[in-house]
């Protein structure tokens, strides 16, 4: 049974509900008032859920510490490459929350007190002395949203217009990493505006290196699917991004991919 304060919003969130596909408003409604049976279907790979958890949310070992939730972890093994509405967004963020705070929680417990130990950072903007300019954060953020809001650009993508952005983008990176230090006050508004930068351009390199059109990628210089770029791509790097193909583990999640 769901509590008061989330079924009003639980109701909405999704644009029909599974009881509601059955025709039925009123059993739509008991089913956030009243315990009902429900059936899960499990996944066609039992190791699902750990892949995840494990992959995605933080536990890799290779990433200690690092956790990730919501539409910052993929959600590639519930609706592949295109979103999945309101309700699978709203499991998805619900699910991946709750086991990126339980390893968080976890990872913190193992750790102990924090005294004595030294703390690392990856990336320098907006954290160190530059040119004596300040970095302006709400400046950045907005020039950000105005290379990735407009559909011309980042849904209806083409080489030249992405390429147009990127060069923006890239310039605006340059005097990010140029600024000087920000204070106390404004230093996490400009890691976040930092962040949203770094994110736009893998976003439009990887745009780039994909020359197809699959799941929600759509080129309209390319708007047929290509079998060559059957494979994920990679991307990362600050000040030189780079890209590279990585193929499926199997052919197991190539829905994924469709």
């Amino acid at each position: 049974m769901m509590p008061l304060t989330m079924r009003r919003s639980s109701s909405r969130s999704g644009p029909v509900s599974p009881l509601g596909r059955c025709g039925s408003i009123r059993a739509h409604c008991l089913s956030f008032s009243q315990n009902k049976p429900a059936r899960i279907l499990s996944p066609p790979n039992q190791h699902v859920g750990k892949r995840i958890t494990w992959r995605y949310l933080g536990t890799d070992p290779s990433v200690p510490g690092l956790y990730a939730a919501g539409d910052a972890a993929t959600r590639e093994l519930i609706c592949g490459g295109f979103t999945g509405g309101g309700s699978h967004n709203a499991a998805w963020a619900m699910s991946s929350g709750y086991w990126a705070g339980l390893g968080a929680a976890e990872f913190a417990h193992q750790l102990g007190t924090t005294s004595g130990r030294q703390a690392f950072r990856r990336g320098s903007v907006a954290l160190r002395s530059g040119s004596g300019r300040p970095l302006q954060a709400d400046k950045l953020a907005r020039n950000v949203q105005n290379e990735v809001f407009p559909y011309e650009l980042n849904y209806f993508r083409e080489a030249g217009r992405l390429s147009e952005a990127l060069w923006r983008l890239d310039g605006f990176w340059s005097e990010a990493s140029n600024a000087d230090a920000s204070d106390e006050q404004d230093l996490l508004r400009a890691r976040e505006a930092t962040a949203m930068l770094a994110t736009a351009r893998w976003m439009y390199r990887s745009a780039l290196a994909r020359q197809e059109s699959r799941a929600m990628h759509r080129r309209d210089d390319y708007p047929e699917q290509d079998d060559r770029y059957r494979h994920y791509v990679t991307t990362g790097g600050l000040d030189d991004v780079w890209t590279s193909a990585r193929p499926l583990r199997s052919s197991q999640y190539a829905e994924a991919a469709e």
